[in-house]
Order: C-alpha cells, then sequence, then structure tokens
C-alpha cells in the first residue's frame, strides 16, 4: 500500500494467542467495490487482459526491487476495478506478503527468489513470455523462462 502498489487499504490488525506459539492473527482491509479478479479476463481471453497482465508484471518487479516478496503472485490475487471506462488492477491477498532483506546479495541469487515467488504463474507461454520481457527488460533472457519452467513443474 505505502510502496505505490495497489492495494486494498488496511482499516486493522490484531492478534489473539493463548500461547506464544498459538497466535492468531487478522487484517482487516478496505473492500474494493465492482471488482473482478484477472484470472477472468483471462478466461474470456479479455482484450483489456494484456495491457493488465503488464501492469502485474510492473507491481511485481516493483515488489521485487523493493526488496518485498508475495509467495502467492497467481492471476486470482489481483483484481480490475472498472470506473468510468478505466481498469485499475489491485493486488489481494497480502497475507502472503513479507519483506525479504535481500538487498546485499547478488543480482543472480536475488533473480532465483523471484522467480521463485512466482512459479505459480498459470498463463500459456506466450503470456508468460512477456511477463517475463516486460519484468526483466533488457536482462530478460531464455535462461530465466527456463529457471521458471523447471520451478513452475516442481510447484504443481
Amino acid at each position: 500500500y505505502r510502496n505505490d502498489i495497489p492495494t486494498a487499504k488496511p482499516i486493522g490488525y490484531f492478534s489473539m494467542a493463548s500461547l506464544p506459539w498459538n497466535k492468531r492473527s487478522v487484517a482487516i482491509f478496505e473492500a474494493i467495490e465492482n471488482a473482478h479478479e484477472l484470472k477472468e479476463d483471462y478466461a474470456q481471453h479479455s482484450s483489456h487482459f494484456e495491457s493488465l497482465f503488464l501492469k502485474m508484471a510492473h507491481y511485481t518487479k516493483k515488489m521485487h526491487d523493493a526488496h518485498i516478496r508475495h509467495t502467492d503472485i497467481v492471476l486470482h490475487n489481483f483484481l480490475v476495478q472498472e470506473n468510468n471506462g478505466t481498469e485499475k488492477l489491485y493486488l489481494i491477498d497480502t497475507d502472503k506478503v513479507h519483506y525479504a532483506g535481500l538487498s546485499r546479495i547478488s543480482f543472480l541469487t536475488k533473480t532465483f527468489f523471484d522467480m521463485h515467488c512466482i512459479r505459480r504463474l498459470e498463463v500459456h507461454e506466450e503470456e508468460l513470455a512477456i511477463f517475463l520481457k516486460h519484468y526483466f527488460g533488457k536482462e530478460c533472457t531464455p535462461f530465466w523462462r527456463n529457471v521458471l519452467a523447471f520451478w513452475s513443474k516442481k510447484s504443481r
């Protein structure tokens, strides 16, 4: 929310624990009105999907560059809100988000962690190539597509 990645605005948070190792935490967020999952646009072959998918890649890269990891980057964790002909993309399910203090590691190691976060992205190979090209920019090579393909098979 604070890193200019559209998410539902946090309203409150509380934790309860009868024992230190049995902690239950709840975060409450504002509702995102008139929204649907990005997965629906993909399933319906929407003409807007590619531009929304590029936004998804942009937000994912922005999170990773800020050393923030969302360990469940999938289409249904992004909501599309339509308002007066424009569409805004929101990241949801942020309980899986954590700070990963990886600022002092090499580009190669950091990128392996990045690919591990997006391994569950279930789209056709063409869309995956578009995502990676937008995510990596000039550094996009077939090597990273192979890394992602390897991890994707392992995670299913």
